[in-house]
């Protein structure tokens, strides 16, 4: 498995292929389906994640948590301006990321 840092990486790259490859409604729920996983396998990590995260270790916490914000935004906005998305998408979208902070 990859160092945490890396799968974060890997979903923004992630949200950028959809947006570029699909129309806007599939990259939106590739990208769900995409963040779903590494939900799925992060969830029994996060106690050991926010002890070791404690003192945000240099900003990796914050910068987890803007990189998945931005990712979010790049798949939501297209399916928005579609028509496809509904703006209520991105409160929804934005506590989802924010419930996978460690505190």
């Amino acid at each position: 498995m990859k160092p945490h840092r890396g799968q974060v990486e890997d979903i923004a790259t992630k949200a950028r292929e959809l947006v570029a490859s699909m129309p806007p409604m599939d990259a939106f729920i590739g990208w769900l389906h995409a963040m779903t996983a590494h939900i799925a396998t992060y969830l029994g990590l996060k106690a050991l994640l926010a002890t070791a995260f404690r003192d945000d270790h240099g900003g990796l916490n914050s910068w987890c948590h803007e990189v998945m914000l931005e990712a979010a935004n790049s798949v939501l906005r297209p399916g928005q301006e579609a028509g496809d998305v509904k703006e209520e998408a991105g409160a929804l979208l934005s506590l989802m990321i924010d419930g996978l902070r460690t505190r």
